[in-house]
C-alpha cells in the first residue's frame, strides 16, 4: 500500500532502539513487510499450510495463543504424552479456557521399571474422539523426556476422527525441530512451532 507521500519509507522507516545501539526497522516499513511475506511464503511451503501466523513469544505464548482461539469454551482433548503436553492442560486451566477437556495419557510399553513409555493406541483414540466428540484435539508430535514422536499415519488417523466430528486438530510441534510436517498430507489444522527449535540453528 502506498504512502501519503512518496519520500515516506525511503530507507525503510528507520528506528533507533533504546535497548539496542543499532538501528531497528520499523513494522510498518515496506522493507519490514517484505521480510514478514517471505518468511509467511516460506513457511507455507515448508508446511504445505494455506495460511502462517507469526506471534512474537514463547513457545507457552504461542499454545496460549491457540488455546484461546480455538478451544476457549469448546470440549477439548488432550493427547498426553509427557511435560509439553501437560503444559496444554496447564494453560487451560489457567485460563479457564474449554468447557471441558479429555486426557488420554502415554503409557508403558512393557512391563518393568525401565519401560520406554507408547502413546495411547491410535484405536483408542479414535474411538474416544468418536464417542466424546471434542470440537478441539491437541497433540505433541514429540516428547523429548519421553522419547515419543507421533508418526504420520498417528495423526492422519486422529486428524480422520476429529473431521469426522466437525473438529479440528492442533499439533505442538515446538519440539520436533527440523522434522517438518506436512500438514495436507496429516490432515493437521493448526500447527504451533517455534523458532529456536529448527528454524535459527543455522
Amino acid at each position: 500500500m502506498p504512502g501519503l507521500l512518496p519520500e515516506v519509507d525511503p530507507d525503510g522507516l528507520l528506528e533507533y532502539s533504546v535497548v539496542f545501539t543499532d538501528r531497528a526497522l520499523n513494522h510498518m516499513s515496506q522493507k519490514f513487510q517484505h521480510v514478514m511475506r517471505d518468511i509467511s511464503g516460506v513457511l507455507k511451503e515448508v508446511y504445505r499450510a494455506k495460511s502462517a501466523i507469526v506471534v512474537p513469544g514463547s513457545g507457552t505464548f504461542g499454545m496460549e495463543a491457540v488455546a484461546r482461539q480455538f478451544a476457549g469454551g469448546r470440549k477439548a482433548l488432550v493427547i498426553r504424552n509427557g511435560w509439553f503436553s501437560y503444559r496444554w492442560t496447564q494453560i487451560f486451566e489457567m485460563g479457564n479456557i474449554p468447557s471441558a477437556q479429555i486426557v488420554l495419557k502415554a503409557r508403558p510399553a512393557a512391563p518393568g521399571r525401565q519401560a520406554p513409555f507408547a502413546p495411547a493406541p491410535v484405536d483408542e483414540v479414535v474411538a474416544t474422539i468418536r464417542a466424546e466428540r471434542p470440537e478441539v484435539v491437541f497433540a505433541p508430535h514429540v516428547e523429548t523426556a519421553a522419547g515419543i514422536l507421533l508418526p504420520d499415519a498417528y495423526l492422519r488417523a486422529v486428524a480422520d476422527a476429529v473431521h469426522e466430528v466437525g473438529g479440528l486438530f492442533v499439533l505442538d510441534a515446538i519440539a520436533s525441530g527440523a522434522v517438518w510436517v506436512d500438514m495436507q498430507a496429516t490432515g493437521v489444522d493448526v500447527l504451533v512451532k517455534k523458532k529456536k527449535k529448527g528454524w535459527s540453528g543455522s
